[in-house]
């Protein structure tokens, strides 16, 4: 399988192959000649393993009391200001 992400001018080549049943192994070329020399590879053979049929996977929830308080303490920077120096 191999998915081609454009974006404008950046290209970004995913493939993914299958080693055997339990492990995947992923690429990333990209491909921006706007913002690269050359083609790079930002990952290179990636190994993905299968996790157990017991494993559970957990659901997190995305609450706005805990964004503003991330972004009152870091600073958020689609506002423009930088947070105060210490």
């Amino acid at each position: 399988m191999s998915v081609t992400l454009t974006v404008a001018s950046c290209a970004s080549r995913r493939p993914f192959h299958r080693v055997d049943y339990d492990t995947l192994e992923l690429s990333v070329k990209i491909d921006d000649p706007k913002m690269y020399t050359k083609p790079w590879m930002a990952l290179d053979k990636y190994v993905l393993y299968r996790l157990p049929d017991t494993f559970d996977m957990e659901e997190f929830f995305c609450v706005p009391s805990e964004t503003a308080a991330y972004n009152k303490v870091m600073g958020n920077p689609t506002s423009g200001t930088a947070p105060a120096a210490k």
